[in-house]
């Protein structure tokens, strides 16, 4: 497995479980458990130091000022091959991005405000959509 590959599919787990227990943080606040609300908050943040973390390391992912600020967006790319791939991929994300976004839109006037459950499964629709489609477009292109 190439290093880009291996980056993509770190960033795809790790992603997965910090984004879970973002979910988990939004439904415990909403049933009004708060500890576990603020537990499950510091479990996702931990993931994600943990990430931060990984892809410096292992993976050598240099960040910029901020620890979030990528000096270059396509930092895990070691190869023009893989530049193409990222693109492909990149172009079909938008037109998600774009979906989730209108039906963001469409939905928010009071429906989405009164009905709280579903406001949460959008939300992790909106979180997990992109991801998977992410790593599943990635393994497509990406035949090795």
């Amino acid at each position: 497995m190439s290093k880009t590959k291996q980056t993509i599919h770190t960033t795809f787990w790790f992603n997965n479980i910090w984004q879970g227990t973002f979910v988990l943080t939004v439904l415990f606040a909403n049933l009004n458990y708060y500890n576990y609300a603020v537990f499950t908050a510091l479990i996702s943040l931990l993931f994600i130091f943990w990430e931060s973390l990984t892809l410096k390391r292992k993976y050598n992912v240099k960040f910029g000022n901020n620890m979030y600020q990528s000096k270059n967006i396509l930092y895990f790319i070691s190869d023009e091959r893989d530049k193409e791939i990222a693109y492909k991929v990149h172009t079909k994300l938008i037109i998600t991005y774009q979906f989730i976004i209108a039906v963001a839109l469409i939905f928010s006037t009071n429906f989405l405000y009164q009905n709280h459950l579903l406001f949460i499964v959008w939300m992790a629709l909106a979180l997990y959509i992109p991801n998977i489609q992410y790593y599943v477009l990635w393994n497509r292109y990406d035949k090795d």
